[in-house]
């Protein structure tokens, strides 16, 4: 659904079918997805992030760290507003952001004002979309956003700020493999 046509990017908040695959974004797009690993005992997360080409080919993957993050939903907006960083540090221009995060995506898609102790994150990533040419969010179900989900959780193993280009740990490269389909466990 098109929020407004008339912004320089456009919204898109559908919901993609459950199909336990990624599903690539057009030829001229890359496709940003991102996770969040909450840890509510010491109030910190993780953010899983992922930029895949139409192809499924990794081109990115980052981790980065969170201290004082007081529920999920922070931990959930704050790795989509690092997302769109990445995104503006590697120069992108075309992208399709997907979280799983269902109450973050639809208050980054709602044109009111957001009261919330989280409005101001919600405001940043606003203001961010202005610096793509084409931009779209929309929500995923977690099946469909796996890859990301295990590089948030493999960032809690070492909790650094690490990036990747074009290659990712193990799991995170098998977890690319199936999201496109193409995993073969017994190569």
């Amino acid at each position: 659904m098109k929020i407004d046509a008339s912004l320089p990017s456009s919204l898109n908040t559908s919901t993609h079918p459950d199909s336990g695959h990624w599903n690539p974004p057009p030829v001229d797009r890359v496709k940003v997805n991102f996770d969040a690993c909450f840890d509510p005992t010491h109030l910190h997360s993780i953010s899983g992030i992922l930029i895949k080409n139409s192809e499924g080919k990794l081109l990115a993957a980052c981790t980065i760290p969170n201290l004082y993050v007081m529920n999920p939903e922070m931990a959930e907006a704050l790795a989509c507003d690092q997302a769109l960083i990445l995104s503006m540090e590697l120069g992108l221009k075309h992208i399709e952001v997907e979280g799983d995060a269902l109450v973050v995506i639809s208050k980054v898609v709602n044109p009111m004002i957001d009261r919330s102790t989280l409005g101001t994150v919600y405001s940043n990533i606003l203001e961010k979309r202005r610096n793509f040419d084409f931009f779209s969010f929309s929500h995923i179900y977690r099946i469909n956003n796996n890859a990301a989900h295990v590089l948030a959780r493999v960032g809690k193993q070492n909790p650094q700020v690490s990036v990747w280009f074009e290659e990712a740990p193990q799991p995170v490269e098998e977890a690319v493999m199936r999201d496109k389909g193409w995993f073969n466990p017994m190569i």
